[in-house]
């Protein structure tokens, strides 16, 4: 059970970076070469869509650990 759970979070945690790298583009400015730093609603809805997946990772990292926990 320890494996999948580390498979689980490894899984996890890739997609929330290949999401968060996929966000920094946006605010760095996407491929038109239009920059969206100057649109301050569309960076705090970016900063706040980061914040929602950390919170995410931390909240299903936690079940993930309680599920490995109560199984064994």
């Amino acid at each position: 059970m320890f494996m999948i759970r580390h498979v689980a979070e490894a899984n996890l945690k890739t997609k929330y970076y290949v999401m968060l790298q996929q966000i920094n583009s946006y605010e760095d400015g996407n491929s038109n070469g239009s920059n969206i730093k100057n649109n301050s609603i569309k960076v705090l809805i970016y900063k706040l869509l980061k914040k929602l997946m950390e919170l995410f990772v931390n909240a299903t990292s936690q079940m993930i650990l309680t599920i490995d926990l109560f199984s064994s």
